[in-house]
């Protein structure tokens, strides 16, 4: 029987976490200590959160797979801006000298190395890679799992509110 949730139901979940050097931080609600090697990012629950309630009994079943994406970090951020910056300056000669497609990535974009150690982690924290969407950023790998392992995986608590209307 599927169970219909209400749209004023909403699930705080780990969608995006920056992956810089090895782990980064979690992006829900992270636990007390912040492990070493990792960053937590402050203020990071959904400003939608701030007029609902806690929801005491979970409204799906803790086996319902989540689907998150993790962000890779840039290489090189720092040549990204200027390159970026010298783009639309008009006393640049750079000025409006677009990259091909696909060049910012090669240039700046995560290494297949980089991309393999943050699909290991994901596969190795018990979740599943999902394959790479045509069209999407190379700086995002989605993949899915029961909650528990997302929770484990990002170090954070999922929590369910339903807002206040």
């Amino acid at each position: 029987m599927k169970t219909s949730i209400p749209q004023a139901i909403i699930r705080l979940v780990a969608l995006t976490m920056i992956l810089a050097i090895g782990l980064a931080g979690p992006i829900a609600h992270s636990h007390a200590a912040t492990p070493p090697g990792q960053v937590a990012l402050p203020d990071n629950t959904a400003l939608r959160l701030g007029n609902a309630r806690a929801l005491t009994s979970l409204p799906m079943n803790p086996k319902t797979p989540i689907m998150i994406e993790l962000v890779l970090a840039m290489n090189h951020p720092e040549q990204a801006r200027s390159f970026i910056d010298a783009l639309y300056d008009p006393q640049s000669p750079s000025y409006h000298h677009w990259l091909a497609t696909g060049a910012f990535n090669a240039i700046f974009g995560p290494t297949p190395t980089q991309v393999q150690a943050a699909k290991y982690f994901l596969a190795s924290s018990g979740l599943t890679v999902l394959p790479q969407v045509p069209g999407n950023s190379a700086f995002l790998i989605a993949a899915q799992g029961p909650e528990r392992s997302v929770e484990a995986a990002l170090h954070t608590s999922i929590r369910y509110y339903q807002g206040r209307e």
